[in-house]
């Protein structure tokens, strides 16, 4: 997903800082009458409580939008149970279905 935070200027630190722990990646920054605009590509599984968060960090003063950016494909799956029995069968579908998963990112 790629999101558009605003947040007063005085939590830009803060904000830049929480979204790199989540995996972000920061695609810009950009100012504005005394806030500040954070543009970045976030998977959606870091998204989904992000509300929250940012409310907590900004005191009630930040929002953000997102957009869907991309699929993309899965580094690491872990977790031997969530396997299909294709894919411990190695057949050519089960590879298929291992490294294709539908993340935003």
């Amino acid at each position: 997903m790629t999101i558009r935070v605003t947040v007063p200027d005085a939590y830009m630190g803060d904000v830049m800082s929480d979204r790199s722990t989540r995996r972000g990646r920061v695609q810009g920054t950009d100012s504005e009458r005394g806030n500040t605009i954070i543009v970045a590509n976030v998977p959606l599984a870091e998204v989904l409580r992000y509300t929250t968060q940012l409310r907590s960090i900004t005191g009630g003063r930040g929002y953000f939008t997102m957009d869907f950016a991309h699929y993309d494909t899965v580094r690491h799956i872990t977790g031997r149970s969530s396997r299909s029995s294709q894919e411990r069968n190695g057949s050519e579908e089960g590879r298929a279905r291992r490294n294709i998963a539908v993340i935003s990112n």
